[in-house]
């Protein structure tokens, strides 16, 4: 089985080379082939990414992760062939910053994609045993229903609530919510935010772009994932930003990007929250 390492926005860091191979390492002692970028500019940079990308794609790996979760650029995504992509089958998944391109592939193809560990930081962790057998679990089981382990959870909600998973590291996503390349929260989504949270001003922030954008009156419910505050102070504010409090639905307590290991998750696919037990099902 393959799985491949690419690079979206840059190229990686002698600094973090130490840590890209052990990650390498990991997946081949676990029977992976495993597909590398080429790390290097043959033209210019965009072009040197967008080439290196297509090259992986025709390898068609089983699954493929991103390298590190420097800040999305706009220009790789315009760049991508959509079709090549939708050919290789590939399961995608990551965090943080590639959140937008995450996005973008379930609007431009049907491939699967998962809201769940990069390549290089989150195979370096303790948690890396764990972290495996989860992603392989996620990525292969169809149709599976289990309960999230969230840490410390708050919930504000009165029903049971089912939605399409959208969303991921919300300062990206809202970034390029308007550019087309990322589908419109409707009605029927729930949406995921993910992101470093250290004040309520970060929060007022994402906030008004959420309302700006008409998202916290659409969406079905919101999950929050643990950021640097308290769980309890994050829904708080996040409440403060609902205009009928009543037709909230807000969770706060899953494990993301900040947490030691991370919930993966389906986007694009349905989630359960029950909020009579406290309990948040995919």
């Amino acid at each position: 089985m393959k799985i491949a390492a690419f690079n979206v926005i840059g190229f990686i860091d002698k600094s973090d080379l130490n840590d890209f191979n052990n990650s390498v390492e990991f997946f081949k002692e676990k029977g992976f082939n495993v597909i590398t970028p080429e790390n290097k500019i043959e033209n210019n940079k965009e072009e040197s990414l967008k080439l290196d990308f297509e090259r992986i794609m025709e390898r068609k790996p089983f699954l493929s992760l991103p390298t590190f979760c420097k800040k999305d650029d706009i220009n790789f995504i315009k760049k991508v062939k959509w079709k090549k992509v939708t050919k290789s089958q590939t399961i995608f998944c990551g965090n943080s910053f590639v959140t937008p391109f995450l996005n973008a592939i379930l609007k431009f193809t049907p491939n699967t994609v998962l809201y769940g560990p990069n390549f290089i930081s989150n195979f370096n962790l303790d948690t890396k045993e764990t972290l495996y057998v989860n992603l392989v679990q996620k990525a292969t089981m169809q149709n599976s229903s289990s309960e999230l382990e969230l840490i410390d959870p708050r919930y504000f909600g009165k029903k049971i609530v089912k939605g399409n998973l959208v969303g991921g590291e919300i300062t990206s996503f809202l970034e390029l919510y308007q550019t087309g390349y990322i589908s419109k929260v409707t009605k029927k989504d729930v949406l995921l935010i993910d992101g470093i949270f250290e004040n309520r001003e970060d929060i007022e922030e994402v906030i008004e772009k959420l309302n700006k954008f008409k998202i916290l009156k659409k969406a079905k419910a919101i999950l929050i994932c643990e950021s640097m505050m308290e769980n309890q102070e994050v829904l708080e504010n996040f409440l403060q930003g609902f205009k009928n409090i009543k037709k909230a639905n807000v969770v706060v307590g899953l494990r993301g990007m900040l947490s030691e290991e991370i919930d993966i998750l389906k986007l694009n696919q349905e989630i359960k929250i029950d909020f009579k037990n406290n309990k948040v099902f995919q």
